[in-house]
């Protein structure tokens, strides 16, 4: 198999041995990287981060922030287009003090006369509100400490706040020209909320329960302490009993695991937490397999080996971060390896709040479908899609990627199944070396239900895909004609880099779509009604 190297400086030692920790990506400018734009990556310092200090108001009781009006010349054709914005971390992540920034990217396209005068992301600003407090206009992007990209940043000042205290946090991005943007809202409300706040748990304190294997003192007749630790989680819930599991660790000692236990437990403002205890490393401690069903579940710090298709409820939340899976063997081909599926369909839920940030994935049929986030992702050694209809992608790199057998038609980043996609956002994602597979594939069979169009309102920045091999599209947007609705609005593609034999715009309607500063090497994405190209006469 290649070796992953590059951007995330991690490389794949053996199948039982732990990889180092992702390092933040290198990935910033891309082919035009050389020259300094306004709003393009920059290696430059960072500015200076606003102070964003929480009101008094609390969490669940703040009114509904109105939606400023659309900003700019009203002649513009992208006038009426929605700002496209997200946030880089999962909802109730915990915070404290020397980990308090809050970021949000935010996109929009440049009119004409801003491309001619070097403007290439059109944000005039981003304003933050936390607890309804006052608020803090971010007017240039800095380089995340969580990702490496540019975004829009806030430190969050939670000295002085209780333990455990929620936050929320909201935010406005106003286009230069066109509509303002709030992500605000329940992120548990719907798995389909485009537009939601970021939940924080500041000044983290969680309360700890110790497990550790039999031969290394586990046992379910202790009571989970640091010197009595028990078995198996099904104990654990038993210490603790019914009520909420907010902010909940359950610490593993050095071992391996199954954690396959029953009965369910609800963490109503937190993530159940299961990572390494304080001083045992990362590669001392593999989880085999789980199955649990809290409503709010995280693994975090650890090797994974050879789990796969985890199922639970339709309201599942799952955040996998900082780990190294690999299934080893026996999923090249076989539909009972996808890594993360918690029981979705389209028509009843499920799916949607998976996360999954800085980690290595290989070895297996496809990762995740209906998902919220990946960031900081290596995923190498797989035979179908990187990811289905997932909402929001930062810095993922992929690497020895194949159809290998079945039939199978691998994308790695897919929008389908009838689904749309809004505020859908792909923020860097690079192939190490050329794959068998689409790159940017949308073919959305049915506009969703509540109206959306197929693409409305997405960004597709810093992509680099080499794909040369004959039949795969690099880059395909649009059904064919018997595969119906392919309607798509305000799509902004910035900095892309693509090599390959084969790219599609076919059967669809576009409006305001923006390709800028991109290359196309091999064939070019072509033109088509209501695409607009600037600086890109390779791809035209």
């Amino acid at each position: 198999m290649k070796r992953a190297t590059a951007l995330l400086s991690i490389t794949f030692l053996s199948q039982y041995t732990a990889l180092a920790s992702p390092v933040v990506p290198g990935l910033r400018g891309g082919p035009n990287s050389a020259t300094l734009l306004t709003g393009q990556p920059s290696p430059e310092p960072p500015p200076v981060v606003g102070n964003l200090v929480p009101g008094s108001t609390p969490f669940g009781s703040w009114a509904t922030t109105a939606t400023p009006p659309a900003q700019g010349n009203s002649s513009e054709p992208l006038y009426q287009t929605n700002a496209i914005m997200d946030w880089e971390e999962p909802s109730y992540a915990p915070m404290t003090s020397t980990n308090n920034q809050v970021c949000a990217m935010a996109f929009h396209a440049p009119t004409s006369t801003e491309y001619s005068g070097s403007i290439r992301n059109s944000i005039q600003k981003v304003r933050f509100i936390a607890n309804n407090g006052s608020p803090v206009d971010v007017t240039t992007p800095t380089v995340s400490s969580r990702s490496g990209k540019n975004m829009y940043c806030v430190n969050l000042q939670i000295s002085g706040l209780a333990n455990n205290s929620v936050v929320e946090v909201r935010a406005i991005g106003y286009p230069n020209t066109g509509q303002p943007i709030v992500l605000q809202g329940d992120p548990d409300a719907d798995r389909f909320a485009w537009y939601r706040s970021q939940i924080v748990v500041a000044n983290y304190s969680p309360t700890r329960y110790y497990l550790a294997p039999s031969g290394g003192g586990g046992s379910d007749s202790n009571n989970c302490t640091s010197g009595a630790p028990c078995l198996t989680i099904g104990r654990v819930k038993t210490v603790r009993g019914a009520g909420d599991w907010s902010n909940v660790e359950i610490c593993l000692n050095a071992g391996s695991y199954t954690l396959n236990d029953s009965g369910s437990a609800t963490a109503a403002n937190g993530w159940v937490i299961v990572k390494p205890c304080p001083g045992v490393a990362k590669n001392n401690v593999t989880i085999n397999n789980w199955d649990q069903t809290f409503n709010r579940f995280s693994i975090q710090g650890l090797l994974i080996r050879n789990a796969k298709n985890k199922t639970g409820p339709a309201t599942s939340k799952i955040w996998i971060h900082d780990v190294n899976w690999d299934t080893v063997s026996g999923c090249l081909g076989s539909f009972d390896c996808q890594l993360l599926a918690p029981g979705y369909t389209p028509s009843t839920g499920g799916g949607r709040w998976i996360y999954l940030t800085d980690s290595f994935v290989k070895n297996g049929f496809n990762v995740a479908s209906e998902t919220m986030l990946y960031r900081n992702l290596h995923a190498e050694t797989f035979n179908s899609d990187l990811g289905q209809n997932v909402k929001t992608m930062i810095n993922v790199e992929v690497d020895d990627w194949d159809h290998y057998c079945c039939g199978m038609h691998p994308d790695l980043n897919q929008i389908s199944n009838g689904f749309g996609a809004r505020s859908h956002i792909v923020y860097g994602l690079t192939t190490l070396n050329p794959v068998r597979a689409q790159g940017l594939f949308a073919s959305p069979t049915q506009t969703y239900a509540q109206g959306i169009r197929a693409l409305d309102d997405v960004a597709y920045v810093d992509v680099t895909i080499n794909n040369t091999v004959a039949g795969y599209n690099a880059v395909q947007f649009g059904p064919a004609a018997s595969q119906g609705v392919g309607d798509n609005n305000n799509v902004f593609m910035w900095n892309l880099n693509i090599t390959s034999g084969l790219n599609t715009l076919r059967d669809m309607s576009a409006t305001n779509w923006v390709i800028i500063d991109s290359v196309c090497t091999g064939d070019t994405i072509g033109s088509y009604a209501g695409v607009i190209y600037y600086g890109s006469s390779t791809c035209d």
